[in-house]
């Protein structure tokens, strides 16, 4: 087990960190890393004010406010509840989306649900991209994957696509289709 780190002001990290433990950033505090924040199996970090770095994740991460920088690759979990800007280039873990995240999205054998706002370009390569209600601003495209839209068993869920949606080979569209034919 690491340590319990709390940020209240300012904590800025001018090389690469790696993270354990438990880290929590509160309103008001903004954590700062100039290189790569690593954050461990086992680790936890929960922004409830402002975190800027690149990002490799095989632990837990919730974000409640601000968070910027590039996902290099997420084995754990990662839970966006605020906004989120940057790019998340590999993806093997879950990713869960009710705020708003700008960035291009890359995902392999992961599950992503989105019920916010996506505005980027999403691309998965096998797993699962679980949408309800939800809007992507940007073009999906699936391979040996599932776009999901039955998650919650209710017909007549909607997710806007503004873009292009392409289905490749072995993708599947589920929905939702009650005993009229309705869905």
């Amino acid at each position: 087990a690491g340590s319990t780190i709390v940020v209240d002001g300012t904590l800025n990290a001018t090389n690469n960190a790696s993270n354990s433990g438990t880290i929590n950033v509160n309103a008001g505090g903004k954590l700062d890393v100039d290189g790569n924040l690593t954050n461990n199996a086992g680790g936890a970090i929960t922004n409830n004010g402002t975190v800027e770095d690149d990002l490799s994740n095989a632990g837990t991460i919730i974000n409640n406010l601000n968070w910027s920088g590039v996902v290099a690759s997420n084995t754990g979990s990662l839970t966006n509840t605020g906004t989120w800007t940057g790019n998340v280039t590999s993806n093997t873990g879950t990713v869960s989306n009710s705020g708003t995240w700008t960035g291009n999205f890359n995902s392999s054998n992961g599950t992503v649900t989105n019920t916010g706002n996506w505005n980027g370009v999403l691309t998965f390569t096998g797993g699962r991209f679980v949408s309800t209600g939800a809007t992507s601003s940007g073009a999906l495209s699936f391979t040996n994957s599932t776009f999901d839209l039955s998650s919650n068993n209710t017909v007549g869920d909607v997710a806007t696509v503004n873009g292009n949606l392409t289905l490749g080979s072995d993708s599947t569209l589920k929905v939702d289709v009650d005993h009229f034919g309705q869905s």
